[in-house]
């Protein structure tokens, strides 16, 4: 609160105090300035050339909106549209361009068509809809032929009189129009185009009327041609005689029976087909056909004997899927094993004994820890009834494992059998290694000792 008041007391002396020349002279500065901008007079401030351009700007665009919305109240009010007005007009357009395509097709249809399209096709269809909208009303209920008699009711209403109907809005009805219109005016240009074409420039007619003269006259030559064929060459009779004479030529060697020769190698040809048709031990085959004979043979000897020695072959007997993974466990833990009594047979017997009570304390503190220590006999009675339950699915769920393939089972056993064949001909070799050749004794003295 001390301070709080001498602070106070040191702003009222600071504003009593007489102000600097600096502070005066802004001071009066801002002042003049100030009423520079408040003077309204023309002889006493003139504006920066950017105000007065800025000024001018707005001043434009003033009258430029004024004129717009003068033009715009002359204008005549548009009057307001339904929303679906150019859906209307669109649907309009295209049954007036399905009606004129109708009535060309009828101009081609034949008399047959057009009485079973458009006289009975027309009737079968009226009657078939009337007899279903009798069959619909004689089996509708009462409420559901009031309430159609009232929906008819309201949307001839609604249709007759337009309620509810919604407005297009001013904007979209302004530009939709101006493109219809902007649309239509192209399609007259262009339907009067098709109707008086423009003249074709000089060249262009002139080479046009050309081309239509010389298809003229082909088309004439073809027609000439079609009537009065002109006589053939000499040489096109000259050939054409040659091939009627070949014909005839062909005709008669067919007919003619057949030479020496060709009796004597139809009948060798007919004796070797025989003779390929024999099954007496009158025909003896080639030597090829004997030599591939007797490899079938071979080889359907070599896999009867081999049938048979797998037949004589004791059965494998099935191991489970994880079977060699159990195996590399159990020489991992042999290791250890071997590598733990080895670290045991040079650690100290001091360091032994601490080790060995610090693992009895362990599993001590975790029998007597946790949730066993909390446990009710009941509550420990039921926890050794689930873990005993777990082992039993546990050894169940062992037995009824997957088995391995035979395949996977025979090669993976002969690769395990042939890895501790050579892991025992190098445990053989480390015990009893073999002797020192004499060059390599003679290099190195000491080897022989160690």
């Amino acid at each position: 609160a001390k301070k709080e008041s001498q602070r106070k007391l040191d702003i009222e002396a600071m504003g009593n105090e007489p102000t600097s020349v600096a502070v005066e002279h802004f001071t009066r500065k801002a002042e003049e300035e100030k009423s520079k901008r408040n003077l309204t007079s023309v002889e006493e401030y003139v504006p920066p050339v950017a105000t007065q351009y800025f000024a001018k700007k707005e001043e434009e665009k003033a009258k430029e909106m004024e004129v717009a919305r003068s033009t715009v109240r002359t204008k005549e009010a548009v009057e307001p549209l339904p929303a679906d007005y150019i859906t209307k007009q669109g649907e309009k357009e295209m049954g007036e361009k399905a009606r004129k395509q109708a009535e060309l097709a009828d101009a081609v249809m034949p008399v047959g068509v057009r009485y079973f399209t458009k006289g009975k096709g027309e009737a079968d269809r009226l009657e078939r809809e009337a007899s279903h909208q009798k069959l619909c009303d004689s089996q509708a209920s009462v409420a559901t032929k009031y309430f159609a008699r009232k929906a008819a009711e309201e949307a001839e209403t609604k249709s007759r009189q337009g309620a509810g109907q919604e407005v297009m809005p001013a904007a979209i009805q302004h530009f939709t129009m101006a493109d219809r219109a902007e649309k239509a005016k192209r399609q007259a240009e262009i339907d009067a185009m098709k109707e008086n074409p423009l003249p074709l420039a000089p060249g262009q007619a002139y080479f046009t009327s050309k081309w239509l003269e010389e298809n003229e006259k082909k088309a004439a030559e073809i027609e000439a041609m079609k009537e009065n064929p002109p006589p053939s060459s000499v040489a096109t009779e000259y050939f054409a005689k040659k091939e009627s004479q070949r014909k005839l030529d062909m005709e008669a060697m067919a007919n003619e029976p057949s030479s020496v020769a060709v009796e004597y190698f139809t009948r060798k040809a007919e004796e070797e087909k025989s003779k390929r048709n024999l099954t007496s031990e009158d025909y003896e085959p080639p030597l090829a056909t004997k030599y591939f004979a007797e490899q079938e043979k071979k080889k359907a000897q070599e896999i009867e004997a081999a049938r048979s020695q797998t037949r004589s072959l004791t059965p494998m007997e099935s191991v489970p899927v994880d079977h060699f993974t159990r195996l590399g466990r159990q020489d991992t833990e042999e290791k250890a094993r071997q590598a733990q009594e080895l670290a045991e047979q040079s650690q100290p017997i001091a360091v032994k004994k601490f080790t060995q009570e610090g693992e009895v304390q362990k599993s001590m503190r975790a029998l007597d820890t946790g949730l066993n220590a909390n446990m009710s006999v009941a509550t420990k009675y039921f926890h050794r009834l689930e873990e005993d339950e777990k082992a039993a699915r546990a050894e169940a769920q062992e037995g009824q494992k997957d088995m391995m393939p035979a395949a996977i089972q025979k090669f993976s056993t002969m690769a395990f059998e042939e890895r501790a064949i050579k892991k025992a001909a190098l445990e053989e070799s480390i015990s009893n290694p073999p002797p020192v050749p004499p060059g390599i004794a003679h290099f190195t003295p000491g080897l022989n000792e160690e």
